[in-house]
């Protein structure tokens, strides 16, 4: 199992951030009504989808995701994630205005598979949502996981002909907070999941880049959001590299399933330039995967599931003890 893709939507300042994550057809906009009252969440509205490809086409998959609405689904069931290959739809979830959850292949009614009990989601309340998945043509299954707890399965069903591609938080009506969003390649779930973003608060003895303001480096690069050219480091030479201390997690986490670096950069010449992301967890160091820069600001990720000081699951005082930083390659 490997988690493929997660978002704790705390770095966007605009719709315009969310594309550099992959993400497409991308309405609604950052909010501050995060889950646990720290960064932001992804406000979504009446106005359209967030979509988000899938690199690889999946048959079997999980999503994790915490949602919270400010109005009730419609009488007829209105929706929130679905599973698609293309534009079909082949697992749809939903909310009614009875506050019950629906699950269907395509359209709630016809070629729906199941409706829990009312009262499940009630408007301004956040819940965790899990959905494993299994697309099939006559043995799909799913189940359906609210806050830790199985509240919808069904299987031998037909959940379409063509594996998933992309998925897509829904938007029929009203809004709808996002947040803690994870995927993985397989139909097991995590569990309840939070995504906590820590990020540089000292630097260190590796310090090759410049800042374009003060003497401090990870000043530059702690904003709350990407802000652009109001702060940066810069540098040209390869080998220049950057190595920062990092917050501590607001939390202890009985359990945490992989560290997530988030790089925003580009360039300014037309030269191809590259960067990697630098970890260094205990004595050991490692790169993560090479990123060609575009002209404008993109965010690039890495996600490491184990400590490469340990070759085990990361703790929360490994995490505490990272550093990270960046470096140009040749």
């Amino acid at each position: 199992m490997a988690i493929i893709f997660m978002d704790g939507f705390d770095l966007y300042g605009n719709r315009g951030h969310v594309l550099t994550r992959g993400y497409q057809s991308v309405e609604g906009n950052p909010s501050s009504n995060a889950r646990f009252g720290v960064g932001q969440s992804w406000l979504t509205n009446g106005n359209g989808p967030l979509t988000f490809p899938l690199i690889t086409a999946l048959s079997a998959m999980t999503v994790g995701f915490a949602f919270s609405t400010v109005v009730a689904g419609n009488s007829g069931g209105t929706r929130i994630f679905s599973f698609k290959n293309g534009g079909t739809t082949v697992g749809v979830l939903g909310i009614d205005s009875t506050g019950a959850i629906r699950f269907a292949r395509d359209t709630f009614g016809t070629n729906q598979f199941g409706i829990t009990a009312p009262a499940l989601i009630a408007p301004s309340v956040w819940n965790y949502i899990e959905i494993e998945f299994t697309r099939h043509a006559s043995a799909g299954v799913f189940n359906i996981y609210v806050n830790g707890a199985l509240v919808l399965s069904g299987t031998g069903l037909n959940t379409g002909a063509a594996d998933v591609n992309t998925v897509q938080f829904s938007t029929d009506a009203g809004d709808r907070n996002i947040d803690d969003f994870y995927m993985v390649d397989t139909a097991t779930r995590l569990g309840e999941c939070r995504i906590d973003t820590l990020r540089p608060t000292a630097d260190t003895a590796t310090k090759g880049f410049t800042p374009n303001s003060g003497s401090n480096n990870f000043s530059r690069v702690s904003d709350a959001t990407l802000d652009g050219d109001t702060s940066y480091n810069s540098a040209t030479a390869p080998g220049a590299k950057d190595l920062f201390d990092i917050s501590d997690l607001s939390v202890v986490p009985s359990a945490i399933f992989a560290v997530q670096t988030i790089l925003a950069a580009r360039k300014d010449n037309t030269s191809p330039s590259q960067l990697c992301v630098d970890i260094k967890s205990g004595a050991t160091s490692v790169r993560g995967g090479t990123k060609t820069l575009a002209s404008s600001y993109s965010f690039y990720t890495d996600i490491l599931p184990t400590d490469p000081a340990t070759s085990a699951a990361w703790t929360a005082s490994a995490v505490n003890a990272l550093q990270l930083g960046y470096e140009i390659l040749p």
